[in-house]
């Protein structure tokens, strides 16, 4: 069905970002790459298709991620997910100064959002901060079953 409708129908960007969400939520990174890819082709300004692209590029280990999440950043500025990713990327790359700079101000844009909380922890340990690392961490505790990931918070408070 896919195939026929982007045959009768090329260049639907919404279409093929829609397959390209499935596959995230798959966990089918590489075709996930694939379909990002083409929305991008579709629309070079695609800013949610740029910062999956990244992140899809950061799972596979693939190099390239920074340059797609520094655009996604730049065409919508201050959106806390985007600014995940590029922090996520960034680590990877071992920039944790920056990643640092960039997961606390996603997390000042959505203190409420645990996840964030997590990463930005993530990176206070990969720096060797142990004590804002365990605040986080913390944080995370109190919320409970609130947060569904207490198992890996648990972890890595063990490991501090």
């Amino acid at each position: 069905m896919a195939a026929s409708w982007l045959k009768a129908h090329p260049g639907d960007e919404q279409f093929v970002f829609q397959q390209a969400d499935m596959a995230l939520t798959q966990k089918d990174y590489a075709d996930a790459e694939l379909r990002l890819r083409e929305v991008i082709r579709i629309n070079p300004d695609n800013a949610v298709a740029l910062n999956n692209l990244a992140w899809a590029m950061l799972q596979l280990k693939k190099p390239g991620a920074l340059e797609h999440a520094e655009k996604a950043n730049k065409l919508r500025p201050n959106v806390a997910a985007f600014m995940d990713t590029l922090a996520q990327v960034l680590l990877a790359e071992n920039d944790t100064g920056r990643a640092l700079e960039v997961q606390k101000q996603a997390v000042a844009l959505q203190p409420d959002d645990p996840s964030l909380q997590l990463n930005l922890a993530k990176i206070y340990i990969k720096t060797g901060d142990k004590a804002a690392a365990r605040l986080e961490l913390s944080r995370l505790v109190a919320l409970g079953a609130k947060f569904p990931q207490q198992k890996e918070v648990q972890a890595l408070l063990a490991g501090l």
